[in-house]
């Protein structure tokens, strides 16, 4: 599955080699890449909250579909159900 994951601020490359990383204008950094099941996303995920660093999104997506379409921003409250 290809997932698109968007944190806060921007990290070094080699960080995430897997993930193609691009930093953007507004601080975020998305990583998008194949990752090939939901333990392997919670491991990503598990990285991520090790670094201290704050997730703003994760989205599956096919394959060529613009992040910009489907980024969305979300509050931790937001989350927690």
């Amino acid at each position: 599955m290809f997932y698109e994951i968007v944190i806060e601020g921007y990290v070094k490359a080699t960080r995430f080699v897997e993930f193609e990383i691009v930093k953007q204008a507004n601080s975020t950094t998305v990583l998008r890449g194949d990752i090939v099941d939901q333990s392997a996303l919670m491991g990503v995920l598990r990285a991520i909250n090790d670094m201290g660093i704050n997730l703003v999104s994760v989205n599956r997506l096919e394959k060529g579909i613009s992040s910009k379409m489907t980024t969305t921003k979300t509050n931790k409250e937001d989350s927690v159900k």
